[in-house]
C-alpha cells in the first residue's frame, strides 16, 4: 500500500506537530516506540471478508496492547506526554 504504519502517521501528525516543539527524529522515536508492542507488522491491518475474500474491507483495530482499539491513539498519546514531561523535569 506504500507506506508502513509508522510512516503514515509521521506524515500527518507532522503536519500538527511543529519542530520546534519535537524534532522529526523525536517524533519519528515517538511513533516507533508507540507501535512496536502491536501484535501484527502492520499495526492495523486491513483485511478482506467474505468467500475467497471478495467481501468487504474491514480495518482490524485490536492488535494493540489491551485488545483494544483505543490503543491506536493512546499509545501515541501516552508516549508524546511522557515526552514533555521529560523536557519539563529535564529544565528543573
Amino acid at each position: 500500500y506504500g507506506l508502513s504504519f509508522q510512516n503514515l502517521a509521521y506524515e500527518v501528525i507532522s503536519l500538527y506537530v511543529p519542530n520546534s516543539q519535537v524534532s522529526p527524529e523525536e517524533l519519528r522515536g515517538i511513533i516507533n516506540r508507540s507501535y512496536s508492542g502491536f501484535r501484527h507488522e502492520e499495526v492495523t491491518p486491513v483485511i478482506r471478508t467474505g468467500a475467497e475474500g471478495k467481501g468487504p474491507k474491514i480495518l482490524e483495530l485490536f492488535h494493540g496492547p489491551t485488545f483494544a482499539f483505543k490503543d491506536v491513539a493512546l499509545q501515541f498519546l501516552g508516549n508524546l506526554f511522557e515526552h514533555f514531561i521529560s523536557r519539563v523535569e529535564g529544565d528543573k
